[in-house]
């Protein structure tokens, strides 16, 4: 967050000798994974090389959790595109059915937990311990289990991305929609809600379309290897030339071509009042510098240039 400790401004004017703030993109992997698993309810396999989703032969449900820490990312930053992908590492011995997997954003917290599933039953994990997420409680051991099992009513109705997922080697992308980046937009702002997506299967009624997806332990140190979230975002733009000139305090910020701004003021900063609107700066055609101009006629007060 750029912050300018001072006073208002209403006069805006270009400048030369550009200070701008690209757009960025960061790649991020899981801070932690797990599964929901139907047919062992108090299990748990936060420590496996995998997150299992979908339904088995047998029609026992599996339902993933991912989540990711979006903290690298500049706070009252612009989120303009976020994309998750994942890799299908093994599907049902005698063959799967495909089907349409989406991401959900969850409403509450989870513990990943550490169990690590054995090679006789390589999706039923381990007995969870304290804390641990299972498919009946968000942390095992404790009062806080899901709403319902599953956590079928702890996750967004709306499904914010969602894409076809085969076979072996196939490598599920889902794409940046408006909803996928809401998401990302809220938890950049708030990383107390930030709870991660559900990933679950479309069609969890149809037999077979149960996946191995690959967890943040089978991508292991290899950053470049699914599990990922892909986001593009604008920072706060820079701000500089702070001065005072006739009773007057100025200051100028780098707009970024085909972008919009918001100015806005606090007196406290750490005031649990809102951000005020000072005012808003449409998208121009080419990058330039803005300078603010405000006479100065009251105590300190607290801005922020935010794009939108």
């Amino acid at each position: 967050m750029n912050l300018v400790v001072i006073r208002r401004f209403l006069t805006l004017l270009a400048l030369s000798n550009l200070h701008r703030a690209f757009a960025a993109t960061i790649v991020l992997q899981p801070v932690a994974d797990t599964t929901l698993i139907e047919a062992m309810p108090t299990n748990n396999m936060g420590g496996t090389a995998f997150v299992n989703a979908g339904t088995s032969g047998e029609g026992k449900r599996n339902r993933g959790l991912y989540k990711f820490d979006f903290s690298s990312i500049p706070p009252d930053s612009k989120i303009k595109s976020a994309s998750v992908t994942l890799e299908v590492v093994a599907e049902p011995s005698a063959g799967g059915t495909s089907s349409t997997f989406g991401l959900y954003r969850m409403l509450k917290s989870w513990g990943e937990g550490n169990k690590v599933s054995t090679e006789l039953q390589p999706g039923f994990g381990l007995p969870a311990t304290t804390n641990e997420a299972t498919w009946n409680s968000r942390f095992a051991f404790t009062t806080n289990n899901w709403t319902s099992p599953g956590a079928s009513n702890d996750f967004t109705a709306t499904i914010s991305s969602s894409t076809q997922v085969y076979g072996v080697a196939d490598f599920p992308h889902f794409a940046s929609t408006p909803q996928i980046i809401a998401d990302v937009q809220v938890w950049v702002n708030d990383s107390s809600s930030n709870f991660g997506w559900m990933l679950k299967s479309e069609s969890e009624s149809t037999l077979k379309t149960a996946r191995r997806f690959g967890s943040r332990e089978f991508a292991g140190e290899d950053t470049g290897s699914p599990p990922f979230v892909e986001v593009e975002f604008i920072p706060p733009p820079p701000v500089f030339g702070l001065q005072i000139t006739n009773n007057q305090f100025k200051f100028s910020f780098g707009a970024e071509s085909n972008q919009a701004y918001q100015v806005e003021y606090k007196n406290a900063l750490l005031s649990t009042n809102a951000w005020l609107n000072v005012t808003n700066i449409s998208a121009s055609a080419a990058a330039t510098n803005i300078l603010i101009s405000d006479p100065i006629s009251s105590s300190t007060r607290f801005y922020r240039v935010i794009p939108q």
